[in-house]
């Protein structure tokens, strides 16, 4: 990865940020956790496991998707432009589209964002960028909200045609409403020079069954049970240890159970802890909480949006579709195809 460069955008350190999340979060009456605490370099790696396994339909329908209509997706991103991709992983996806930007000799910057520095090096090192003359590699090292700042105020980006890659139904880790609300500020400081867009995949799939072997396939336990070890890695600090001489773990994962269920009303699957057996009283600095044995701690959501649904995100956004791609036989209608489309939306006001 020699000549790379990582720029770090944040506003503040990433895990100051997680860490006031995960006690906003247990402090609520219907209590949740954020799914950035997933986002450690272990949990990343069961995602990796996981997200490999031929029942989580997501990512091998949207790599299908990228592989067949590579040259039309990069024919909609202009030249001299900026892309943006959050949370990077592996970059498998994305590589045919960056191929065919190199063919079509398009001068664009690739930029893979993620709140690990280290994951982001990782993902970097599998491009061969010497093999590239007109795409340009870098990483952006921050949350979401410092990259969409760092876009709307750096002046050596600010005025160029912004692309926001937003993959993997990640927009369904929102509630409807807030994925509206998120897609909106996308627009409001990312979108304002010419020629900008948002890149959203987004997943159609309402069969109950085919969605929970997706969300239990092999590594899904691993990856959300890791979550715990990293919120309490960061809540850890600045604690004093105990007479053992050690910290005591806020959340004990020999104490919780992981849960993941078809929510038919809301149309979504739902991932959530629970405790084992008896309430659980947390540690610090939550030791103030007690989770009830029957009750559920949400730490991960993924919305599925039928055509109507779809159509009113983007209307609530204030975004206009301009281009959408799918595989061969996709009716996301009728929900029979597993990974909906792709979009290419831009605010309705250009």
């Amino acid at each position: 990865m020699a000549g790379l460069t990582v720029l770090d955008v944040r506003q503040s350190s990433t895990e100051e940020s997680i860490r006031d999340k995960i006690i906003e979060g247990m402090c609520k009456e219907k209590k949740e956790l954020t799914s950035l605490i997933v986002c450690s370099a272990e949990g990343l790696r069961h995602w990796d496991r996981h997200s490999a396994d031929t029942d989580y339909y997501i990512r091998h329908e949207e790599l299908g998707i990228f592989k067949s209509k590579a040259n039309e997706i990069a024919s909609s991103i202009p030249d001299g432009g900026v892309v943006v991709e959050s949370g990077s992983g592996t970059l498998e996806n994305v590589i045919p589209m960056l191929e065919a930007l190199e063919h079509q000799e398009k001068n664009v910057t690739y930029y893979a964002l993620d709140v690990s520095h280290s994951e982001i090096a990782s993902s970097l090192e599998v491009i061969p960028t010497e093999t590239y003359k007109h795409v340009r590699f870098g990483g952006l090292y921050g949350t979401f909200d410092d990259a969409l700042r760092w876009l709307e105020e750096d002046p050596a980006v600010r005025d160029l045609p912004h692309c926001v890659l937003f993959l993997g139904s990640s927009i369904g880790s929102f509630s409807k409403s807030d994925a509206a609300r998120f897609l909106r500020s996308i627009a409001t400081h990312a979108l304002k020079s010419p020629n900008s867009s948002v890149l959203v995949g987004i997943d159609g799939c309402k069969e109950p069954l085919k969605v929970l072997r997706a969300y239990t396939a092999d590594g899904a336990r691993g990856f959300l049970m890791s979550g715990m070890d990293h919120a309490n890695a960061i809540l850890r600090e600045g604690h004093s240890e105990d007479e053992t001489g050690s910290v005591p773990p806020t959340f004990d994962p020999e104490k919780w159970y992981y849960l993941t269920r078809w929510n038919r009303h809301l149309g979504r699957q739902e991932g959530s802890y629970f405790p084992r057996s008896d309430d659980v009283r947390l540690g610090p600095p939550l030791e103030h909480i007690v989770v009830k044995k029957d009750e559920l701690v949400q730490v991960a959501v993924s919305q599925k949006y039928g055509h109507q649904e779809r159509k009113q995100l983007f209307d609530e956004a204030g975004l206009q579709e301009v281009a959408s791609w799918s595989n061969e036989g996709c009716d996301g209608g009728q929900y029979i195809s597993p990974y909906a489309v792709l979009y290419r939306l831009q605010p309705t006001n250009l």
